[in-house]
């Protein structure tokens, strides 16, 4: 049996005020930066570092379609997200600035790229190192600046430090509803990274089933109260507050069920590819 463990309160709405990043913070070379399962809607433009990504093969590209997952804005041209969001995958389209899934939201804009690096160690069919960075030729910000006056996009900061056990954070997307579709709204939830032990402790999975690379998050005790993220939120951030920032701390990787108590989220650990992160952006 784990110990006991304190956990933070939750709440389902981001903590106001927070700031967010420039390259140069996240240790980049450059700077051209500026500053759910029964989730709640959040008020438009308090992520402006989450992306809507729209994922295309060469098939979609030709007939048309597309998968669904998140992002999250680390550079000024570069936005990280999943592996398996990535793989397989010809083109991608970042919509930025966006609440609403149908569009039309004021300064929400479209960027294209087909240029994807998934992190080396990835293996296939084993859910580890899954991370993909996404380079967008144009400048995310600029293109922020010219559409919303730059409030509808934001670079979140990158970890220094390993992820905060018991801390409230938040995840967010536009991914299944308990009402089984896709919702309209970019929808947060409140979560709670959790222990390793205390994970495996409370949960079904077993140890090999998480990965060094990875970290589990959601309720304390996972008391059935069903909140999570789930498909479509993919490769979305999970972002919890250090000094006053905006820390991108985990990327929604995988999950057995959606909101099933003893079955929490699993996400990438961004601390744990940081250096791959920077070394990447630095050299492209």
């Amino acid at each position: 049996m784990s110990p006991p463990f304190i956990f933070e309160p939750l709440t389902d709405l981001i903590q106001e005020g927070l700031m967010t990043c420039t390259d140069v913070e996240n240790g980049f070379s450059t700077n051209r930066g500026h500053r759910i399962f029964n989730g709640a809607e959040v008020d438009p433009n308090s992520w402006p570092w989450i992306v809507n990504m729209f994922f295309q093969t060469e098939n979609q590209m030709e007939q048309g379609g597309a998968s669904i997952s998140g992002g999250t804005i680390v550079h000024s041209n570069w936005v990280l997200t999943a592996a398996h969001c990535c793989e397989d995958k010809a083109r991608v389209f970042g919509r930025f600035g966006q609440h609403n899934m149908n569009g039309g939201d004021d300064g929400e804009f479209t960027l294209s790229s087909e240029n994807f690096i998934i992190h080396p160690g990835r293996t296939e069919n084993v859910r580890n190192n899954d991370f993909c960075l996404v380079k967008f030729d144009n400048s995310i910000t600029e293109a922020g600046d010219e559409n919303c006056a730059g409030n509808c996009v934001g670079i979140a900061c990158l970890p220094s430090a390993p992820v905060p056990s018991g801390q409230a954070c938040w995840a967010a997307g536009w991914g299944v509803t308990e009402l089984n579709n896709l919702s309209s709204n970019l929808l947060s939830v409140g979560l709670s990274p959790l222990p390793l032990d205390y994970c495996l402790d409370k949960s079904h999975y077993f140890a090999s089933q998480i990965a060094s690379d990875n970290f589990c998050a959601g309720l304390p005790d996972f008391d059935g109260d069903g909140k999570d993220t789930c498909q479509g939120d993919s490769g979305g951030p999970l972002i919890c507050a250090v000094n006053g920032k905006v820390v991108l701390t985990g990327v929604t990787s995988w999950g057995a069920e959606c909101a099933f108590a003893g079955r929490p989220g699993v996400y990438g650990d961004v601390f744990f590819v940081r250096t791959w992160i920077t070394s990447i952006i630095n050299s492209n």
